[in-house]
């Protein structure tokens, strides 16, 4: 594996899909369907997520998480227990009726892998948001980026909050970064840091 790649396994994707993986182990592993999430969890459904244990196997998009590597696990670990709250997960449940039946769709239709809707989960907890870094919207596009994918964004109009043609960018985004790297793993990583997260001279 080139210095590059293990740089994300070891550092980025951690991170990234600790957020994504979690929230995938709590709809699907755990119990917490679409349902739950609709009518309201009881106190004790939020108690028991702190209670909560990583498996010793995790996968995203068909690719094993790399739980062996120490660094790997402790950076999961610390984002799973630390950086999501009971809270937290239950508000990322609720929003995921609303948009995720969309995302779903697009990903059955361009023969994407479903993992990949719980990155807008890990960008912006299904949120139009605005980080310090001039991202904006669900999927957390830059100017540039959403631009370079068909976005209009101008002083009149700015697409990264239509989450439609958001999603459908993004998803476009994604297959690239999919091909130049060849992992979702990586892809995944890639999309978080910006086009030019992979080209780091110094590594």
């Amino acid at each position: 594996m080139s210095r590059i790649s293990s740089r994300f396994v070891a550092v980025a994707f951690p991170l990234i899909v600790a957020l994504a993986v979690g929230a995938g182990l709590l709809l699907h592993r755990y119990g917490l369907d679409r349902s739950d999430a609709e009518s309201g969890l009881s106190p004790a459904d939020v108690s028991r997520l702190s209670t909560y244990r990583i498996p010793d196997s995790l996968s995203f998009c068909g690719e094993r998480m790399p739980l062996e590597v120490p660094d790997v696990r402790r950076r999961m670990e610390q984002a799973f227990y630390i950086e999501l709250s009971d809270a937290q997960i239950i508000l990322d449940l609720k929003r995921s009726s609303r948009y995720f039946p969309y995302v779903e769709e697009k990903l059955s239709e361009m023969n994407l892998p479903e993992d990949l809707k719980y990155l807008a989960v890990a960008e912006s907890a299904l949120r139009n948001l605005v980080s310090s870094k001039g991202a904006a919207g669900i999927w957390q596009f830059t100017p540039e980026t959403a631009r370079r994918y068909g976005l209009k964004v101008n002083y009149f109009v700015d697409e990264r909050f239509n989450f439609t043609k958001s999603t459908d960018a993004s998803l476009r985004y994604l297959s690239d970064l999919h091909s130049m790297f060849g992992t979702w793993t990586l892809a995944a990583a890639a999309y978080n840091m910006g086009m030019n997260g992979h080209r780091w001279s110094h590594l």
